[in-house]
């Protein structure tokens, strides 16, 4: 987009980084590729922020529902809530591109935002908790990917589409979420959550279901939910046990893995506990760990989100291209991190992406003050620093979508996700005026951003290892190990740590 002065001098306007003018009377927009925001509703001099404004709305939104919709997929179910807040994310964003004001599609970026995290959060835990242990690392990996090829493919259609006005690339964009029509057919409830709650004739089902796709035998994972017998709410985390409850149904039939119902069914007594977010405020260890990760995300948001809106700043000179790249530097942090998430564990897989961040992130600020000095060179290195920094805190996010749930139990998973993803938000709500601050000190967002990585490098420390171990059902499960592990580096961690479960031979 160019804005033309009243002389007819072209003046160059990023929408990722406005510029202040004097008087919205005094210019004209180009409108050779298409129509943007900025331009049908004139965003630029005092009105300038108000672009920002509408996506830190989306992220209040976004706050909101991660608290609304997680306390109801707790207490009713992971599918219910992932089906119904898709079909209406679906409803709402093709309702953005017809808004005829600002203010009309800020309330309903709101709405949008709500639902956004009901499902995305819902349909996190539902796959983690679909997959047995040695997996979940495998399934977030799965995940990322795909989050990356969409970001690419966003950028693809923003440039594609750039000579259309922006309503039309908002419902393109809206089609992609037709599937949710279908979800009540096609998603399964949790497997995890029914054997939690005791709804054991839904489970019973879908693992028929599953014995019947994948042409196995259910009856050595039935004959252990039958209610006549009571290991089933006196099983624990045995290992001999556990051997017994070994299934393959989900799994190629060249692959055998441990059922997800062999480390979930360790309840204690025939009434499934439920939990509120109260627990988490009085449990010492759950609410230190709580205020941790919620710090973690926080930074997390605002850096990961800081970074992609300050990509049209960047040195490629067009702004499609630097979305683009910005999405394919998720792709290498998602193969880092599916190499070292099994191997050094959940807790230092963060510590080791959150220190890159931090660093990168720095350094690439200190390199960008020094080109104005050495030339290009510096400048170049900078820009990697940057990407170096992007891929860090990418690769971070990712380890705590794995990390996070598995610090808490069963009936308090979703919660506890939920308000961390709540209070992350206030980092995303923030991040928008990254650009703004940029105008007055260019080196301010790098060293903010960084310097808060390293602090939640360190606070990671503190937190327990959760990679290997059977989830957690109750919250005294979780203390046990918890307290069980030292806050050091891993060699020396005491003899005493509870015992991983590993379906690997010696």
């Amino acid at each position: 987009m160019t804005i033309y002065s009243t002389n007819g001098t072209p003046d160059p306007y990023n929408d990722m980084a406005p510029r202040k003018y004097g008087c919205i009377n005094g210019y004209q927009f180009d409108h050779d590729e298409g129509e943007t925001m900025t331009m049908e509703w004139s965003l630029i001099c005092r009105k300038s922020g108000l672009g920002e404004m509408s996506i830190t709305i989306t992220m209040v939104g976004m706050c909101v529902g991660a608290v609304i919709f997680c306390s109801l997929a707790d207490r009713f179910g992971r599918k219910p809530v992932a089906v119904i807040t898709h079909i209406f994310m679906l409803t709402t964003s093709m309702a953005e591109s017809f808004m005829p004001n600002l203010a009309a599609f800020a309330a309903v970026r709101f709405v949008t935002g709500t639902f956004q995290q009901g499902l995305g959060l819902s349909t996190a835990i539902m796959c983690m908790e679909m997959m047995p242990m040695e997996w979940r690392g495998f399934i977030g990996f799965i995940g990322s990917l795909n989050w990356s090829l969409c970001i690419c493919s966003l950028a693809f259609f923003g440039y594609v589409m750039r000579n259309y006005s922006w309503r039309y690339l908002q419902i393109v964009l809206s089609l992609v979420s037709f599937h949710a029509l279908f979800g009540p057919w096609i998603l399964d409830e949790s497997l995890r959550w029914l054997i939690a709650n005791k709804k054991t004739k839904a489970a019973i089902w879908i693992i028929r279901k599953a014995a019947r796709w994948n042409r196995k035998d259910p009856q050595r994972v039935l004959k252990l939910l039958d209610p006549e017998h009571d290991e089933m709410f006196r099983l624990k985390s045995d290992d001999s046990k556990l051997e017994t409850l070994e299934t393959n149904t989900y799994l190629p039939p060249d692959r055998e893995a441990h059922s997800t119902v062999s480390d979930s069914i360790n309840m204690q007594g025939p009434n499934a506990e439920k939990y509120t977010f109260l627990d988490i405020v009085k449990n010492r260890i759950l609410l230190r760990n709580s205020l941790i990760v919620w710090y973690t995300w926080m930074v997390n948001s605002g850096t990961y989100y800081g970074l992609y809106l300050t990509s049209g700043s960047m040195s490629f000179g067009n702004r499609y291209l630097s979305f683009f790249i910005n999405g394919l530097v998720e792709i290498p942090a998602a193969l880092i991190y599916f190499v070292v998430i099994d191997r050094i564990g959940r807790k230092y897989t963060c510590v080791l992406f959150h220190g890159i961040a931090g660093v990168s992130l720095i350094l690439s600020v200190a390199l960008l003050s020094a080109s104005r000095q050495d030339g290009d060179a510096a400048a170049v290195a900078s820009l990697i620093f940057n990407y170096a920094g992007k891929l860090g805190i990418s690769s971070s996010f990712l380890t705590i979508f794995i990390y996070i749930p598995e610090l808490y139990p069963t009936n308090l998973r979703n919660v506890g996700i939920g308000f961390a993803s709540a209070i992350g938000r206030i980092g995303g709500m923030m991040s928008p005026y990254s650009i703004l601050l940029m105008q007055y000190a260019t080196w301010a967002p790098g060293v903010l951003f960084g310097s808060c990585c390293l602090v939640a490098m360190v606070l990671m420390f503190f937190l327990p290892e959760t990679g290997g171990y059977i989830l957690p059902q109750t919250i005294e499960e979780m203390e046990k190990w918890t307290e069980e592990q030292s806050l050091c580096i891993p060699c020396t961690r005491s003899s005493d740590t509870p015992k991983k479960t590993n379906t690997e031979p010696d």
